[in-house]
């Protein structure tokens, strides 16, 4: 279950602000096998069908052909047993490469199923790729998803100002994900800056492993990797850098939560333009690029500015911190108010 899922179920657990009896929800893991897809997609189409009084089933869209068949089954059982269906929309893929799929699919459920998206940029996909009456589609962005973190707003940035300006990469560390980006950003790093640049992960391939080893083992470049982070460690490395950077290649990319958990804290972030991406870097004054040269000119004039403009970043840390916390309770309140609307249409 993804962190953006569990919240989603946290907030809507809430008996003082959700009033429904069950939600349903299915997820398939990007790696889960076929057999245990197909185990966990039966118990939850007989946990679907055994409820005899009308619920919310909340499905989590899938990205995978077989998972997207599975999911409309789902779906079309749920309609028959008299449950209001609700699809929330995580990744690009299948609705950018959607094919015929999705719009014969989404064309033969019925007018009751409605649709979550990530923002207005793809709820206008899911309107021209996937066939979607946009009456059907609520856009309900990420913030809903991070909690806010114990920073102290009068010093926004204590790094900031000092000689040494530290840049934070946070992922899986994969090809997909930016590490191959990260190591030719190292190499094009003036030497004569003092940048450091941490990184956070857990890494699984081999080969990756060793690209990772030579990074650090680079004397040119201060790097170094910490292995994965969670809890008060993950918290300590967004507070010891100035900067995020998101180097992703992964093509279905959507709303990365690392991004907004960056602007949590304050954070500026540049990252490559995937998905939606560039609507959080427009909310909170990062950048989204779509080359190499873009990555490299925002990367400098992010030093640039941390050199000689240190008071203006600190005040733009404030205000980044200031909008994450508006946007999450204004997502919070129309989470809530989304699935009391389609409990009402039960009752």
């Amino acid at each position: 279950m993804t962190n953006a899922t569990h919240a989603v179920w946290t907030l809507i657990g809430k008996p003082k602000t959700i009033h429904f009896d069950k939600v349903y929800g299915w997820l398939s893991k990007r790696k889960m096998t076929y057999v245990i897809t197909a185990i966990h997609s039966i118990v939850s189409l007989a946990r679907i069908l055994m409820e005899r009084k009308p619920s919310i089933v909340y499905l989590c869209y899938n990205q995978g052909k077989i998972g997207r068949l599975i999911s409309f089954i789902i779906v079309y059982v749920a309609e028959i047993a008299g449950h209001q269906v609700v699809i929330h929309h995580h990744v690009y893929g299948y609705i950018r490469n959607s094919g015929l799929l999705e719009p014969i699919s989404f064309k033969g459920v019925s007018s009751s199923v409605f649709h979550l998206s990530l923002g207005q940029s793809m709820t206008e996909d899911l309107i021209k790729n996937c066939h979607i009456d946009r009456n059907r589609i609520s856009s309900l962005r990420n913030f809903y998803a991070i909690k806010t973190p114990d920073v102290i707003p009068s010093q926004p940035n204590k790094n900031i100002g000092r000689t040494e300006i530290t840049f934070g990469f946070i992922s899986n560390i994969t090809i997909e994900k930016g590490i191959g980006e990260i190591e030719w950003l190292s190499s094009m790093i003036d030497p004569h800056d003092a940048v450091r640049i941490i990184i956070a992960g857990g890494c699984n391939n081999q080969a990756v492993e060793k690209m990772l080893e030579r990074l650090v083992a680079n004397k040119s470049v201060n790097i170094e990797w910490l292995g994965p982070v969670y809890g008060d460690e993950k918290a300590k490395f967004f507070s010891k850098i100035d900067c995020l950077l998101f180097p992703t290649l992964y093509m279905n990319e959507a709303q990365p939560l690392v991004l907004i958990e960056a602007a949590s804290y304050g954070l500026p972030f540049i990252s490559y333009n995937r998905g939606g991406i560039v609507e959080i870097a427009n909310l909170f004054k990062s950048d989204a690029v779509d080359t190499r040269k873009q990555f490299l000119d925002s990367f400098n004039n992010f030093i640039f500015k941390a050199k000689n403009s240190p008071r203006e970043l600190k005040k733009q840390r404030m205000s980044r911190r200031s909008t994450f916390i508006k946007l999450r309770e204004i997502e919070i309140a129309r989470l809530c108010a989304f699935f009391e609307t389609m409990q009402q249409k039960l009752d």
